[in-house]
């Protein structure tokens, strides 16, 4: 029976990527450009790959746990590019810098959190406890 946090995980990994890959897919429309929509189809396809890992993390699937690191890692340098990418109309003032910075900062604060949870070392040695206890 696996433990209560790895099925909040689960549940966590399977929700957010879904609700985040139908907003990203709900905001991508032709006229962007295509760097843009090139970007929001990655997370899209990242997010549907969260979904999938769901079932694997509530097994405690080590190899799971190795590619749900890749998927969020990717992801935030996807959603960096992302923000990057955004044309403007190129002139910028200190308040909407400010603004930009503290949306950039909340937009990558979850993934980057979930990022440093996937690496704790309770959390590496419980799927490791899982995948050995099995063989």
């Amino acid at each position: 029976r696996p433990m209560r946090w790895r099925t909040v995980l689960a549940i966590f990994t399977g929700v957010e990527s879904a609700l985040f890959g139908l907003a990203m897919f709900a905001l991508t429309y032709q006229q962007m450009v295509p760097v843009i929509r090139i970007t929001q189809y990655t997370l899209v396809g990242l997010s549907s790959a969260g979904v999938a890992l769901a079932g694997p993390l509530w097994l405690g699937r080590i190899w799971a746990l190795w590619i749900l690191r890749g998927v969020v890692l990717v992801a935030l340098i996807a959603m960096v590019v992302l923000v990057l990418s955004d044309p403007g109309d190129g002139r910028i003032n200190a308040r909407e810098m400010m603004t930009s910075l503290a949306f950039v900062s909340s937009v990558l604060a979850i993934p980057a959190f979930f990022l440093v949870v996937l690496f704790h070392p309770d959390v590496v040695a419980d799927f490791r406890a899982s995948s050995s206890s099995r063989a």
